[in-house]
Parts: C-alpha cells; structure tokens; sequence
C-alpha cells in the first residue's frame, strides 16, 4: 500500500503537468463547439425545443409531426384578438432585431426577432406571405422543427418560431418568440405583406391623383325601339257619296328582337390587384392573386436620377364607398457606407478604413415625389381600377423585379 501511495505522489506532478498543457487544446476545442452550438443546440431554450429554427427548404417532405396542438393554440388565439380594420403591413428592422405589425396606418403588436447571421444574411426588401404552416421542418438543416412558418421566399426564408439569443443568429430565416409567432400566424393571411429593412420604415396616409381610384358602374342603357314601316290600308268614303278609297300608309313601331347570348367571358383572376413600376427596367408590372395580368412600357421622368422604394397599399374606401383611401411606406434604397480614404501604403489602409467618416445615402425622394415623376397610360390605369379593392398595392423602386418572382409569388423587390 506504501508503495502505490509513493508510486500515485511521484505521477501526480506529471499528470498535473499534462493537464495543464492539455488546457489551450480543450479551450479551442470548446470555443469550437460554442461556434456552432448556438444554430443547432442553444444552451438557453425559451421555446421548449431542443433545437433553434434554421430556414426552410423549398419542398416541403412529408412528416410524421401532429401539428393538432400547433393548430388549437392558432385557434384560441384568433377568438381572442378582433379583426384587423384593414391589409396588415409586418415590417422587420434588422438594426433594431424587431418586428412590427401595422394595422392601416395603425401600431398594434410588436416583438423581438432574430435574424441572418452576416455569412447567412436575411434579405432585404418587399415580400408577401406566400405560404403558411402549422409546422415545417428543415429539409437543409437536419429537420429542424420550425412552429407557425410564414414563408416569404421559395428559396428559404420564412418567418417562424424559434430560439431568440438577442442578436442575429439564424441562416436567413425571422426568428419570433413563440407567443408572438401565434398571435402573427392567428391575424394574417396569405398575401400579407412583409417588409424587411434596416431600420424601421412606417406606413402614412397619402393622398395623390396618381394612385388609382375605383370606377363606378355604369349604368345599363335601355334598348332601342326598332320602328319598322308597315303599310296599313283604310278605306274611308268620301263625305259626297262617291266610291272612291284613300289608301294611307302609316308606320307603327315594334317590339325590339330578343337580344342575342353574350358570348362567355374569360375566366377572372381571384384575389388582389399589385401593380409594380421599375425604374431600372422602364416598365409597369400588373399581377392578381399572384397571377401576372400584363405588363407595359412606361415613362418616368428624370429616369437617371433615383426614385426610391415606395410601398402604397389600398387601406380601404371612404365613408361614402366613392374613393379609395391610400398608405405609403418608403423604403431607403442604400446604408451608410465608409468614405473612400486617400491612397495610402498598405501600414495604414487598415486604420484609415476603421477611422474613416461614415457617409450618409442621398436624400430619397418622397413618396409623393416619386409618384409625380411617373405616368402611367390610361388604358392601363382603366383596367387597373377595375380591379381595384382594399388590399391592393402599388410598388414604385429604382430595383428591378427579384429573380424570387414565380408563378406562385406576388413581386418580390430585393432593395440593398
């Protein structure tokens, strides 16, 4: 027994020795792990999951999850809140990591989120809620369970419950707090629209003649009388006694012919009315129900200079049901950005980059000045209000339509 105590006091020092040694490699070793933990395995689980909320993929698999509970507390929420007064607008502000949601012009909820980390950024832009789930899971990250999924791209992207860190953590998806992600999934409907920006853009009333204006019904015109002549004979004997006949021809009118079938009308488009105008592109985009209507030429003004991102929706119409009442959402096109510092040698690009002055972007036009730079064809503003009905929208950017755009999305505008 003396023996091995000696033996265990001469090896103590030496494995004390090697441990401490060992100590870096299991530093870089665990830092390592701590990268990557937090995408897959958060320490910290607020939402009851034991993973957080990658984006989803492109084709939904099938899966053996109940989705029953996700849809009773969907429920229990929607007979809790009242009916929004109009179109919802969800903005995301990436600088503030929050979500907000306006009912017309109005505030009426809002949250934390989490969003893309810089390697896996969340673009930025205008999008709609083109799909929605009780639950989905991951086709790219492991099937990562992702609760109340709002998806706003087919490549990925989406809104959905999911583990908030307080800071960008996702691979581009919208992380919401659990809570909030049912109060959301209970008020909206496919079609929403969603904006995602860096700081936090709100809608106004506006009032313009150049947003469109629905037309009131005209009023069926009675037919016409056809008036046929019809020779009508009378024999009338003259007051002396003679023989003689007058023959008279009069002209009496009759009943029109009974009018002919219509020939069958072309099937009409479901849903709301957007129309997109592109500077960059010179043309005006009509889509219904995320249907493509037409599309056109069209002329804008100073088309070298910048317009902007504007976002007008159709809040809904007047007290007297004549006018359609309007909101504008301005986006701002560009960041901040460094200043280029003068040409230096390669020992000072590095400080002169982190010391140079942050140049603000150009004044964006307004709203209302963008929309006075643009004229839109009459025969395209006719059939447009038509088809005119609370919800609709009316998009105005200096971008180009997104290559997210497909047959089942409404206009999807990347701003950078």
């Amino acid at each position: 027994m003396r023996t091995s105590a000696k033996r265990w006091a001469l090896r103590a020092p030496i494995i004390v020795t090697v441990g401490v040694a060992l100590l870096p490699t299991g530093a870089i070793a665990q830092g390592f792990f701590d990268f990557f933990r937090p995408h897959y395995y958060p320490r910290n689980n607020d939402y009851s999951s034991p993973r957080s909320y990658p984006e989803s993929s492109e084709v939904d698999r099938p899966r053996s999850h109940d989705s029953t509970r996700e849809r009773g507390a969907v429920h229990r929420e929607a007979q809790k809140q009242p009916a929004p007064k109009g179109p919802l607008t969800i903005v995301v502000s990436i600088a503030r990591q929050r979500v907000t949601v306006f009912d017309r012009e109005t505030e009426i909820a809002h949250a934390p989120v989490s969003t893309g980390v810089p390697g896996h950024p969340t673009p930025l832009g205008v999008f709609t809620v083109i799909q929605k789930q009780y639950y989905h899971e991951s086709n790219l990250y492991s099937a990562a369970p992702m609760p109340f999924m709002q998806r706003i791209t087919w490549s990925g992207v989406a809104l959905h419950a999911g583990m908030l860190p307080g800071y960008p953590a996702s691979h581009g998806c919208i992380r919401l707090p659990r809570e909030f992600a049912v109060r959301l999934y209970a008020m909206t409907k496919t079609g929403a629209r969603v904006i995602v920006a860096r700081n936090e853009p709100a809608p106004v009333a506006i009032t313009h003649a150049a947003l469109f204006q629905p037309q009131p019904p005209e009023e069926p015109k009675p037919a016409p009388m056809a008036s046929l002549p019809v020779e009508m004979v009378a024999s009338v004997k003259p007051s002396d006694g003679s023989q003689s006949d007058i023959t008279s021809s009069v002209t009496v009118p009759q009943a029109p012919e009974p009018p002919k079938p219509a020939p069958e009308a072309a099937p009409k488009h479901k849903g709301k009315v957007s129309v997109f105008i592109s500077r960059k592109q010179g043309k005006l985009y009509v889509r219904q129900g995320f249907d493509p209507l037409f599309e056109m030429p069209i002329t804008i003004a100073d088309p070298d200079k910048p317009i902007g991102t504007h976002v007008f929706t159709a809040t809904g119409l007047s007290d007297d049901g004549k006018t359609m009442q309007w909101s504008a959402l301005s986006i701002p096109s560009s960041s901040p950005r460094n200043a280029a510092p003068p040409e230096r040698t390669s020992h000072h690009r590095r400080h002169d980059a982190k010391d140079a002055p942050r140049l603000e972007p150009p004044p964006m036009p307004s709203a209302a000045a963008a929309l006075d730079r643009i004229d839109i064809p009459q025969d395209a503003r006719s059939r447009i209000d038509q088809l005119l009905t609370p919800g609709a929208s009316l998009i105005v950017s200096d971008n180009a339509l997104s290559d997210e755009t497909g047959s089942d999305t409404d206009f999807v505008v990347l701003t950078p």
